[in-house]
């Protein structure tokens, strides 16, 4: 019998960490119910290196790494997952409340020290939690949109969920709405809170098709918001708690598992291109597409490369495909940069596909030569494709 992965979520808010694993019997995420408490000093590293057994290697984990404050709350979390479980952690999701590049990079070099494989670790966004969470759901709790209120301390936040079910695979969107400056945390029992959170919701809603809302963040908490969210239950079903992120995580972790069960689909954020970047090839015996880079991937880390051998043609075709709008271009890359002749299947070139932002793609071929038969002409050719009509 196949051994069951261990799927691991890691919810790093604010205030605390929390750490969730699939269960494979009740299929659904299982919280560890001690938390780490993110707002706690930085520790040196010298602690981390002698209060625990688990800690990173230290040819994968740089000391600056191990002595930030993300890496001491990676050494306490990954010190619960031990003592819960015996086995190595397979894939593991990380959310972050607050969410940039840097920090992800940082916090998926740290967690690589651990042992676990690159491509197994995974740091999202709550938005991206959120979607998980969604689409891991009964499908009748998201036939329509979804709404989601974070009332946690940075204030209170809507994000409305939808899915384009035309699509194949489906795309998935995210609104968001900032009503931190309305409705700023208070750690009180404040009954004009319920007045403001109502007339924030009818404004948040108004004429939308919710199949479903889910409610959380620590502001939630007491009798005023209840009596609030039972006005919000009028035909749509009402959910509140507070491991909606970590259980989204844990459910990345499940989509990229081997037995996910997870519908296909593309999601599409500010910083996610929504196009597929693809060239015609010809593998395999037969004529096909082959697609580069994807949509519904974030612009700043693609960074990918193929390699063709030119069979007589003097040019390279680039397909851009608009998962949203379904239109369609080509964009032609002259090879006349080459000598003819090593255009019949004489040379190897390289195609690298890189954005310098969202609306701007650059393609690099390279002349990498033939072996030793023959040897590469250092010749570059560059153009950047602009997606803003795409």
């Amino acid at each position: 019998m196949e051994s069951q992965e261990l799927l691991i979520g890691i919810d790093i808010g604010n205030e605390t960490a929390q750490i969730a694993y699939y269960d494979n019997t009740q299929f659904e995420p299982v919280l560890i119910e001690a938390e780490v408490n993110v707002q706690a000093d930085a520790i040196t590293k010298e602690e981390v290196q002698n209060s625990s057994e688990v800690k990173p290697q230290d040819d994968k984990a740089p000391p600056d790494l191990q002595m930030s404050n993300d890496g001491r709350v990676i050494n306490a979390c990954m010190e619960l997952i031990k003592k819960e479980f015996t086995d190595d952690v397979d894939i593991i999701t990380l959310c972050l409340e607050n969410y940039t590049r840097e920090r992800a990079k940082n916090i998926h070099d740290i967690v690589e020290g651990y042992g676990i494989k690159g491509e197994n670790i995974f740091v999202q966004s709550y938005k991206q939690s959120y979607l998980h969470f969604v689409l891991s759901q009964n499908t009748e709790l998201w036939v329509n949109d979804v709404g989601l209120f974070d009332y946690g301390t940075q204030g209170l936040i809507y994000r409305q969920l939808a899915v384009d079910r035309r699509k194949n695979p489906y795309i998935v969107g995210i609104m968001e709405k900032d009503y931190s400056k309305i409705m700023p945390y208070e750690d009180t029992e404040d009954s004009n809170r319920g007045y403001v959170l109502e007339n924030i919701a009818d404004n948040a809603i108004h004429k939308q098709i919710l199949s479903s809302i889910y409610v959380t963040g620590i502001g939630f908490d007491g009798e005023w918001a209840d009596v609030t969210l039972k006005k919000l239950c009028r035909g749509r079903r009402v959910f509140k708690g507070q491991n909606l992120y970590v259980n989204g995580a844990c459910y990345t972790s499940k989509r990229y598992s081997k037995t996910s069960r997870m519908p296909e689909f593309i999601f599409i954020d500010e910083d996610m291109i929504p196009v597929h970047v693809s060239v015609n090839v010809y593998a395999d015996a037969s004529r096909q597409e082959l697609i580069i880079a994807k949509a519904g991937t974030l612009w700043y880390d693609i960074d990918n490369s193929i390699y063709v051998i030119p069979d007589g043609e003097n040019e390279i075709q680039i397909n851009i495909t608009n998962v949203i709008t379904r239109a369609k271009a080509q964009h032609f890359i002259s090879l006349d940069f080459l000598n003819p002749e090593r255009l019949d299947m004489r040379t190897r070139l390289r195609l690298r596909i890189r954005f310098q932002d969202m609306d701007r793609c650059i393609v690099t071929v390279t002349d990498e030569g033939f072996g030793e038969i023959l040897k590469t002409s250092r010749r570059i050719c560059e153009r950047i494709i602009e997606l803003g009509g795409q």
